[in-house]
């Protein structure tokens, strides 16, 4: 069987609902803590009104997010996003809410988003590309593939709401 076409578009208001039901499903702690779909609300806000005053005092320079979208049926199968950080905007950006369907997993879709924001950040003229991700046991398909894509793990801590759960939080970057 081949592997039905995807295409990578911008995200927009018309995918916020099949994106924040994506983030649920990727991110089971996002029906208790719904930081992803406050990013998307807050992009979404934020290219309607230019708020980039308030982003700045968050510590966030530019966000944008992409969406993998069935050609066939129109389905959002996969999100993705970069942010610069004002710490260190001038050399990378961050992988923000990357996260495949689970029926979609295992198809390259992944790949395909990961391999976009890539080449995103080094037309940008960034040196590196990073992301903040977790040894959450969920995310072991996720970290198979950074190591793929030559994201070295950086650093680790265990934040003090993470230690009930006994996982780390991971520092990854891919230089560029």
């Amino acid at each position: 069987m081949m592997p039905e076409p995807i295409i990578i578009e911008a995200f927009t208001s018309h995918r916020l609902h099949d994106a924040t039901q994506l983030l649920k499903h990727g991110f089971p702690w996002q029906r208790y803590l719904p930081l992803g779909r406050l990013s998307l609300y807050f992009y979404l806000l934020r290219q309607r009104y230019p708020l980039l005053g308030l982003s700045r005092c968050l510590g966030v320079e530019e966000t944008r997010f992409w969406v993998a979208v069935s050609a066939t049926s129109q389905q959002v199968l996969g999100i993705i996003g970069l942010y610069s950080k004002t710490v260190d905007a001038h050399e990378s950006y961050w992988l923000d809410w990357f996260c495949v369907a689970p029926c979609a997993r295992g198809q390259g879709i992944g790949t395909l988003l990961l391999q976009f924001s890539l080449t995103q950040a080094r037309l940008a003229g960034k040196q590196f590309l990073r992301i903040i991700t977790s040894d959450d046991p969920n995310e072991n398909l996720a970290q198979s593939l950074y190591e793929k894509h030559d994201f070295c793990l950086i650093s680790t801590t265990q934040p003090l709401h993470w230690r009930q759960f006994n996982i780390r939080m991971l520092y990854r970057e891919c230089k560029l």
